[in-house]
C-alpha cells in the first residue's frame, strides 16, 4: 500500500473490510484526532477511550460515509466530534478547554515559527475572558456548534452566542492592530 493512497481510496477499502486499509487510515488520522480529543479530556486514558470509540465506529458504520458529502477528514472528525459529546452526556461533565494550545505538528514550517505562532495565538486567546475563550476553542477545535456548545456548557444559547461576538470582536480588533503595527494593513486611527 503506497502512503500516497488517498483518503476517499482507504474509506473504500474501509467499507469492504480491509484492515491494511483502516490500519493506515488510523496511522494517518489518529495523531490530530487524538490531539484535538485531549484539547477536551484531561485525562489521556478517557481520551485514548474516545479514540477507540471513534475508530470502532469508523470499522463497523463506515458504510455511512458519502463522499459526495464531504472529505474522509471531515467525516472522521465529525465522527470524533459525535463520540466527545456522547461521552461528555454520558459523564455529566462541562469540557475543559482553557489549558494552552496543545502541541501540533507544524507541517511545513520551521520549529522556530510553529512555537512563535502558538506562542502569538496563545498570547491573543489570552485577551479573552474564560468563557469567550472556551466558547471559541470549542467552535474551532472542536467544531461544535453554537448550540452544541450551549447544551456543553449547560448555558442559554444567547449566552454562548454573545461570548462568541464579544471574543471575535476582541480577536478581530487585536489582530487589526497586528496588522496596522506591521504594515501589512492600512493603519488604523
Amino acid at each position: 500500500m503506497s502512503e500516497s493512497e488517498s483518503d476517499a481510496e482507504l474509506m473504500r477499502r474501509v467499507k469492504d473490510r480491509d484492515a491494511e486499509a483502516f490500519n493506515a487510515l488510523y496511522n494517518r488520522y489518529a495523531p490530530r484526532l487524538l490531539g484535538t480529543i485531549r484539547r477536551f479530556l484531561r485525562d489521556p486514558h478517557e481520551s485514548e477511550d474516545v479514540l477507540q470509540n471513534v475508530f470502532f465506529y469508523i470499522w463497523h458504520h463506515g458504510t455511512v460515509f458519502r463522499p459526495e458529502r464531504g472529505s474522509v477528514q471531515g467525516f472522521l472528525f465529525q465522527v470524533m466530534r459525535s463520540r466527545l459529546t456522547d461521552h461528555f452526556r454520558r459523564n455529566a461533565r462541562v469540557p475543559d478547554v482553557m489549558d494552552p494550545l496543545p502541541d501540533a505538528p507544524g507541517e511545513g514550517l520551521a520549529e522556530d515559527d510553529s512555537v512563535a505562532g502558538r506562542l502569538a495565538a496563545e498570547a491573543i486567546l489570552n485577551l479573552l475572558s474564560p468563557r469567550e475563550r472556551q466558547v471559541i476553542e470549542l467552535a474551532v477545535f472542536g467544531g461544535f456548534s453554537q448550540p452544541e456548545i450551549a447544551k456543553l456548557l449547560r448555558a442559554p444559547l444567547g449566552s454562548v452566542k454573545s461570548w462568541s461576538r464579544r471574543g471575535l470582536d476582541k480577536l478581530r480588533h487585536k489582530l487589526s492592530e497586528q496588522e496596522g503595527d506591521s504594515g501589512h494593513g492600512p493603519p488604523h486611527p
